[in-house]
């Protein structure tokens, strides 16, 4: 019984710090502000707001910089030697 309390109490702490780090209330951007926010062919993804044009009133503008957030491991590449190592392609 104490196993599973301890995996509760482990995955509740775990929730809340996924809470903390995606729902901004001071940006007005909570889960499901947005429909979509993957991807960049049927929403606009990531540059509804990183794309260059949102500055703060200090002067500070979001980076539309991917690899701020992302690790690029590969790029513009038919068909990419990674996916057939791993089996996806």
């Amino acid at each position: 019984m104490d196993t599973q309390r301890s995996q509760v109490e482990t995955s509740a702490n775990t929730l809340v710090d996924i809470y903390a780090h995606n729902v901004f209330p001071s940006m007005h951007v909570r889960w499901g502000t947005h429909q979509n926010n993957i991807g960049h062919t049927d929403s606009a993804g990531c540059f509804r707001c990183h794309d260059g044009n949102h500055t703060s009133k200090s002067g500070v503008t979001i980076t539309n910089d991917c690899s701020i957030c992302h690790n690029l491991i590969v790029s513009n590449e038919a068909h990419p030697k990674l996916l057939t190592d791993l089996g996806m392609h």
